[in-house]
């Protein structure tokens, strides 16, 4: 049997589906008098049904402009969440970068890269945890040297635009103490 069967599994007659008007127990007001129907209660009931029925309607239109208000308000905090939704998550992606960059930076740093270097050493690592991306800037260093390497230190030569011999740092003092007095 289905669930929404209107037997009862008791007796397997049907039950009352609420459309059907059923009989009111015994002692209510709706009862047979001796001869017939109570014309004056089943009016009286009637009027009840009918007052009742115009207080539902009045309440209807009283509480119709107040949902639509609810609807509008439910309206503008989904917005607000959704606003809401879309900066956190702009904000976490900002925070997942700014955490691989730092990686990316100190990695960099451990692997002894100058530091004029860093930015552009930085950004050609591969690796997603701090320790892919030390071993990659160790991969770089060894394959590339490193910034020191590549770039000597260069010492100014004291021979070039002098005449003559050598002059030694004192001639060259004494010189100019001579110039002076």
């Amino acid at each position: 049997m289905s669930e929404d069967s209107t037997n009862t599994p008791a007796t397997g007659q049907q039950a009352p589906t609420g459309d059907e008007p059923t009989s009111p127990p015994a002692g209510t007001e709706a009862d047979h008098t001796e001869g017939g129907y109570d014309a004056q209660a089943a009016t009286e009931k009637i009027r009840k049904l009918n007052s009742e029925a115009r207080n539902l309607r009045a309440k209807v239109k009283e509480l119709e402009p107040k949902a639509a208000e609810l609807d509008k308000l439910n309206e503008a905090q989904k917005s607000e969440v959704d606003k809401l939704t879309e900066t956190n998550s702009e904000l976490s992606t900002r925070a997942q970068t700014a955490e691989r960059d730092l990686l990316r930076y100190r990695a960099a740093v451990k692997a002894g890269v100058a530091v004029e270097d860093i930015e552009t050493f930085a950004s050609r690592l591969r690796g997603e945890t701090a320790d892919e991306l030390e071993a990659d800037a160790e991969d770089l260093k060894k394959l590339f040297g490193s910034a020191s390497n590549a770039k000597p230190e260069r010492r100014p030569d004291r021979s070039q635009g002098a005449t003559g011999a050598a002059v030694t740092p004192a001639e060259e003092f004494a010189a100019f103490m001579r110039g002076i007095t």
